[in-house]
């Protein structure tokens, strides 16, 4: 029987502490890893991550991936183009580099030190919808989110890359990289050939069995449908995930389908609106307070220098990487400094690969630590950054304007 008492507190804390941080103009993910954190075992021991919790948790790792998938949108990222991928490739590259070495030079090890640099390489597409929902410049805006959609790409498959390296306790040798790589990549020609397909004509059928019945009867359809794709992950040596976010990826290719009424994207919007729902007010919670609920005091030690490397290394990589191929795109130095900084937004998917990693071994839990710190600490700072920057941009624009 699932313990409800620990159930109900976790609503409870949850939505007090996601309504206090949104009042504060932050994301609710920090209210509730805070609460997690809080009332776990870490400070005051009054819930505990039990199997039953766990479980809850992992259906809602695999629902936040797939609305993560069901809100991507192929068309920022042609919108920006060629601009886009050189700014999220060179983002990539320069927090891989620098978030690697801080715990390669520390001695945690390969495997360890890989995974470190693989999640804080990517940038949280919810974050930057966020900070650019009111922007004026729609060209930074359009740059900004093709860039983190492309960064959610290759986090993707680094990380499937990785978990199935780590899974099977494989050694790095080019074999087994290029087997794994092989099964990556046939993984998403698939996922594209069935995306293309239910955009063809010859796919109608299926669309309309998926929005001609009542609501409900299309929600399930959309778990089924992921629930395959993550079995199919997981067979072929992929994490769950992988194919959850790859399910919603494909789904969301429908609002391309051409329909003179709008019936699909009406019923596809539908959808995606319940699962919002579901995600922020069920398993959003349960998931992030499950997050912080994995401190624990007995074995969780809070490694202030490690904490402080992997910020910087974090944001730097961003601002760097990301405002000098701006500055190779020909943007100026206002535009690439933006772009930088928001770039380095954290996310829901970040928190999401970090307990897998420390669930399976592949990080200890002071990397644990360090990492949801990290994350939380980019999701308060970026948007203020962001915000300021903005304002100071428009403040300059007008004086310059303006006799």
């Amino acid at each position: 029987m699932i313990d409800l008492t620990n159930i109900l507190l976790i609503f409870l804390f949850a939505k007090i502490f996601g309504d206090i941080a949104e009042r504060k103009n932050i994301s609710s993910i920090v209210g509730h890893v805070i609460c997690g954190i809080a009332f776990g075992p870490f400070l005051l021991g009054i819930i505990y991550p039990g199997k039953e919790i766990e479980v809850l948790a992992d259906i809602g790792l695999l629902i936040i991936m797939l609305y993560a998938g069901l809100t991507s949108e192929y068309k920022e990222l042609l919108k920006a183009k060629y601009t886009a991928i050189i700014i999220g490739v060179f983002g990539v590259i320069t927090s891989f580099v620098l978030c690697f070495s801080v715990p390669w030079f520390l001695g945690f090890g390969l495997i360890p030190s890989l995974f470190v640099g693989i999640i804080l390489t990517n940038t949280a597409v919810e974050i930057i919808g966020g900070m650019v929902a009111n922007e004026t410049n729609q060209s930074v805006s359009h740059i900004l989110l093709g860039a983190s959609f492309f960064d959610d790409i290759i986090a993707i498959y680094l990380v499937g890359l990785l978990s199935t390296i780590t899974l099977n306790q494989s050694t790095f040798n080019l074999v087994d990289i290029g087997n794994v790589t092989l099964k990556i990549v046939i993984f998403f020609v698939i996922t594209i050939l069935i995306s293309e397909f239910l955009i063809s004509s010859k796919g109608k059928r299926i669309v309309r069995y998926l929005v001609e019945g009542d609501q409900h009867q299309s929600i399930m359809i959309v778990f089924i449908f992921t629930l395959v794709f993550a079995l199919f992950a997981s067979f072929i040596g992929l994490h769950e995930v992988i194919g959850s976010f790859l399910a919603g990826l494909v789904l969301s290719r429908i609002k391309e389908k051409e329909d003179p009424m709008l019936s699909f994207r009406i019923r596809f919007n539908e959808v995606t609106s319940e699962m919002n729902t579901l995600m922020r007010f069920l398993f959003m919670p349960l998931f992030f307070v499950y997050i912080g609920l994995l401190f624990n005091r007995e074995n969780t030690q809070i490694n202030i220098p490690l904490i402080i490397l992997l910020f910087f290394g974090a944001m730097g990589g961003k601002i760097i990487g990301c405002g000098l191929a701006s500055k190779l795109c020909r943007l100026d130095n206002r535009n690439s400094l933006l772009i930088g900084v928001g770039m380095c937004g954290r996310g829901s998917l970040e928190l999401a690969i970090v307990r897998y990693g420390f669930s399976n071994g592949v990080i200890s839990s002071d990397l644990y630590s360090s990492i949801v710190i990290v994350t939380l600490l980019s999701i308060l700072i970026t948007p203020i950054l962001f915000g300021r920057l903005t304002k100071k941009s428009d403040v300059d624009f007008y004086d310059v304007s303006v006799p």
